[in-house]
């Protein structure tokens, strides 16, 4: 085989491996903005049909980590109001 079949094969090799090891990751990325019964669906796609945010809502009072931002005292302009 020559030098430049050995490479062609080679990359496309390198590039099949590439994508077998990046997708899973760019599918969980995606699911993370997808609704739970969209996930479930039988009918899988890539890209969510509904994007939202509802799968990070509340994160941080189900964890057990710690706090990202500290507790905003009352009153700050940047503290939720009750």
């Amino acid at each position: 085989m020559s030098r430049r079949i050995q490479t062609i094969v080679l990359e496309g090799v390198l590039a099949v491996l590439g994508i077998t090891t990046v997708f899973p990751f760019v599918w969980m990325l995606f699911s993370a903005f997808k609704p739970n019964r969209e996930i479930v669906s039988l009918h899988q796609s890539l890209l969510p049909q509904e994007w939202t945010l509802e799968n990070f809502t509340g994160l941080q009072d189900k964890s057990r980590l710690p706090p990202l931002l500290p507790q905003q005292p009352q009153g700050s302009p940047w503290s939720s109001p009750q």
